[in-house]
């Protein structure tokens, strides 16, 4: 008797612990479909939200300091798409989530003019305006507070589609240009680098203007001497592709800047082509 009881006691325990476990399951898997439901963004949604804001954003000024300018962000989200283009910088390693309240753009902590490990943003809305809220730090003393900034939508998705496109052109003929350049600097044709210049530019150093090919192409031979190419850091440090700075980026409004140990040299898309606007001594 006592044997039937105990194996009665243990099925029933069995039975009971089995649906205890399937209710949990049960339970999970609910809610994570909810959360994912959450965080499914619909093309509808990606659509409505991709287009070009305009407003203040934040602009890396130092190692450790941002500025507050006017400027824009061109998003596309549909056919596939993630791209993000800051005044000038496409942006990558983002997502687009929706948590139900507010769509956010997700960035991990890549050092983007302010970015940190939460995002740079979300979309919505203020006085009946669609757009977009950008988070930047706002630094004050010894402490940091995190702010916003709403930019107002002004472009829809074709509009962010076409500027986004030209910035893609743009960063492809840099690149055939670039390769040119580095060519040519290896070879040590001063003569032909001197034709590379906007004339009249500046040598930022001591404000001096060069005036011609010859004397960009002097400057550049006494800059890139004999003791640079000894040095192999110095021509690995060639391979690099010059950093481009934000179109709003104080004085230095969608410039390319080639930094070496020898001179600073800066290069725009003037017309078809790049020139070489400005050059810096890095150690004046």
């Amino acid at each position: 008797m006592r044997n039937i009881i105990t194996i009665l006691s243990f099925s029933f325990i069995t039975i009971f612990l089995f649906n205890c476990i399937g209710k949990a399951q049960s339970l999970n898997k609910l809610n994570t479909e909810r959360k994912n439901k959450h965080l499914i963004v619909t093309n509808a949604e990606r659509e409505e939200y991709s287009g070009v804001y305009e407003g203040k954003i934040d602009v890396m000024i130092s190692p450790t300091g941002y500025e507050l300018v006017e400027g824009w962000i061109a998003f596309d989200f549909t056919d596939n798409n993630s791209v993000v283009l800051y005044d000038g910088l496409f942006f990558e390693d983002y997502k687009l989530e929706n948590d139900e309240v507010k769509s956010i753009i997700e960035a991990d902590s890549k050092g983007f003019s302010g970015v940190g490990t939460t995002g740079f943003g979300y979309f919505g809305e203020m006085n009946k305006q669609k757009g977009f809220y950008i988070e930047y730090n706002e630094e004050e003393s010894d402490t940091c507070t995190v702010k916003k900034s709403f930019l107002r939508k002004t472009g829809d998705v074709k509009t962010a589609k076409a500027k986004i496109k030209y910035y893609k052109d743009e960063m492809s003929l840099f690149d055939i240009f670039y390769l040119e350049f580095k060519r040519e600097l290896l070879n040590k044709d001063f003569n032909k680098l001197g034709n590379y210049g906007k004339f009249p530019l500046v040598d930022e150093t001591n404000n001096a203007q060069i005036k011609n090919s010859t004397q960009l192409g002097n400057i550049l031979r006494l800059s890139f001497n004999d003791n640079f190419f000894k040095e192999q850091y110095n021509i690995m440090g060639l391979d690099n592709i010059p950093y481009r700075y934000e179109d709003h980026y104080p004085g230095k409004e969608g410039i390319y800047m080639l930094q070496t140990s020898a001179l600073f040299i800066s290069f725009k898309k003037i017309g078809d082509s790049f020139k070489v606007v400005t050059i810096s001594h890095p150690y004046n």
